[in-house]
């Protein structure tokens, strides 16, 4: 599957030669590693600095009717007073000229056009977040998130707890039916857990047998 950011033609016809670059930072690890605390940690330190922040939802997860509540239960809403805007795709986002920060949560679950969203907004001197998992149950990297991971000015790896071995964990587990094949399978604990490389690679070669 390809994911083609733009081309040097569309580059130029949208970016002047004198653009404020701006910043990428991604939030990236497995399940339960604060990546959406981080988040919001950026949300609350912009509002305290009187800047609008736009913050972006994928409508596919719908763990919590619309809001964003981290796994460790801090509420976007009830802590920085911003309703997330949730989204099914990039196409035609209009934003307003004072954006100080465009937040992006769980970014795996969108399509390519978020790749080249963000490359909009940093040629347009925007300062992003994206939170994101870096790999999905089965290992391998996760849709869209090796493109933004690459355009990152600054990437924080998270890392979770082992729920197996009580160490730090990179990976994340699915714990669900085998039957179940899909990459995108919406849930939390009750589906998945944090576990490390050697724990994580037991469980998958366990499950080979059941």
């Amino acid at each position: 599957m390809r994911f083609p950011l733009m081309s040097n033609e569309e580059r130029n016809n949208r970016v002047s030669s004198n653009v404020n670059t701006g910043h990428l930072t991604v939030y990236t690890g497995p399940m339960f590693s604060g990546k959406t605390e981080a988040l919001i940690s950026d949300v609350r330190r912009t509002s305290l600095a009187r800047r609008k922040v736009l913050f972006f939802s994928p409508e596919v997860d719908t763990r919590h009717q619309g809001k964003i509540i981290s796994h460790q239960g801090q509420d976007l809403e009830n802590q920085t007073g911003i309703r997330p805007v949730i989204i099914k795709d990039f196409d035609d986002i209009t934003l307003p000229p004072s954006v100080g920060l465009i937040a992006i949560d769980e970014a795996q679950f969108f399509g390519p056009d978020v790749v080249s969203a963000v490359e909009l907004f940093l040629q347009s001197g925007r300062r992003v977040s994206v939170a994101g998992l870096d790999l999905d149950s089965k290992g391998a990297p996760f849709g869209v998130m090796p493109f933004l991971l690459g355009l990152a000015d600054e990437v924080v790896k998270c890392k979770a707890v082992c729920m197996d071995c009580g160490e730090p964990a990179t990976r994340t587990y699915c714990h669900a039916p085998p039957l179940v094949n899909s990459t995108v399978l919406i849930g939390s604990s009750e589906i998945y857990q944090a576990m490390c490389l050697k724990c994580w690679f037991e469980n998958r070669q366990m499950d080979d047998f059941r």
